[in-house]
């Protein structure tokens, strides 16, 4: 009870003597953080009306605001009169034990400076990497977020990023659209590709000066394969290549020339053969292969009947023994 009493009186000796320092250093520390805070969230909102890259400053923003926090904290229990030093000897001590266990999150800090620095994409870009694909929305200091299609957000460690190959579909002003067509054996091939010619030549987002090319790209087993590869602008990829699908589609559908899918072709008895969708085509039996059919039939009947005639004889011996064995109890 005495030592719990003495703890109070150190404290209270503590407040009565270094009282208005804690109190400096409160305030300090309150008003520290709360005007870093309001000073990024201007710089942010500062930086998003500029072209400056959004990403880039949003990651330099989060790291000085980082190490300014920290720096105000250490100012805060200076102010209070506790010792600094021991502080941070404790800090550094265990910031080795800390970066050991989280050397994974170091990491992409690490990564995310890497990011900065080389810039292999920026905010808007849209990019693969590591099996995903997304346009790039923001660059933090642990990871990197994506934004697709449908709008998910997907999460990109920094490290990933750095460590995996990164295709960015922005980096250049245009693009290729490549359009892979299959055709039956004996399709009239100049003609499909004068039909996609004019298809290609209407449409304004072409770029004229990088010309095209319609060829016979490929023999598969059942198709004859033909590549469409124009360029146009980045922006216009997608909405190029969607389309002049459809086109494609729709004119040579109306031109009579047919797309390869898979069928079978079964071979009649007069050798022409027959070509059927996921069907085959039965013929007709012979004379002799409906006799043998009949023979196999009635073989199967004559066993069937003969199974049922020796089940029928087995259980007339199993009653009639039964019997013998009740008349011969009765007798005795």
């Amino acid at each position: 009870m005495e030592t719990f009493y003495s703890y109070l009186n150190n404290v209270g000796n503590f407040f009565i003597d270094h009282g208005w320092d804690f109190l400096a250093g409160l305030i300090v520390l309150i008003v520290g953080l709360v005007l870093v805070k309001l000073i990024s969230a201007i710089v942010r909102k500062i930086i998003s009306k500029t072209k400056s890259d959004g990403a880039v400053a949003s990651f330099v923003i989060s790291m000085i605001v980082a190490i300014v926090d920290i720096v105000i904290i250490i100012l805060a229990l200076a102010i209070m009169g506790l010792n600094t030093a021991s502080i941070l000897t404790v800090i550094a001590t265990g910031g080795v034990a800390i970066g050991l266990a989280l050397k994974d999150s170091l990491g992409n800090i690490a990564s995310g400076i890497i990011i900065i620095i080389n810039k292999p994409f920026k905010k808007g870009d849209y990019i693969i990497v590591s099996g995903v694909e997304g346009k790039v929305n923001k660059i933090n200091l642990f990871n990197t977020l994506l934004t697709t299609w449908d709008n998910k957000v997907v999460v990109v460690p920094n490290s990933v990023a750095v460590n995996n190959p990164i295709i960015n579909c922005d980096t250049a002003s245009t693009r290729r659209v490549d359009i892979e067509l299959g055709f039956d054996y004996g399709v009239n091939i100049e003609k499909a590709r004068e039909i996609i010619s004019k298809i290609i030549d209407l449409d304004e987002r072409v770029l004229i000066e990088k010309p095209y090319a319609i060829v016979l790209s490929q023999f598969k087993e059942s198709a004859v394969n033909m590549s469409v590869r124009v360029w146009t602008d980045t922006e216009n990829y997608w909405g190029l290549k969607f389309d002049l699908q459809e086109n494609i589609y729709n004119e040579l559908y109306a031109a009579g020339l047919t797309f390869a899918y898979n069928h079978m072709v079964v071979d009649t008895n007069d050798g022409s053969p027959i070509l059927n969708k996921f069907k085959i085509v039965r013929r007709e039996m012979t004379d002799k292969e409906i006799e043998q059919r009949d023979a196999k039939i009635e073989k199967i009947n004559l066993k069937k009947e003969e199974k049922v005639a020796e089940k029928a004889l087995n259980k007339q011996s199993k009653i009639k023994k039964i019997m013998d064995s009740d008349t011969a109890i009765d007798e005795d």
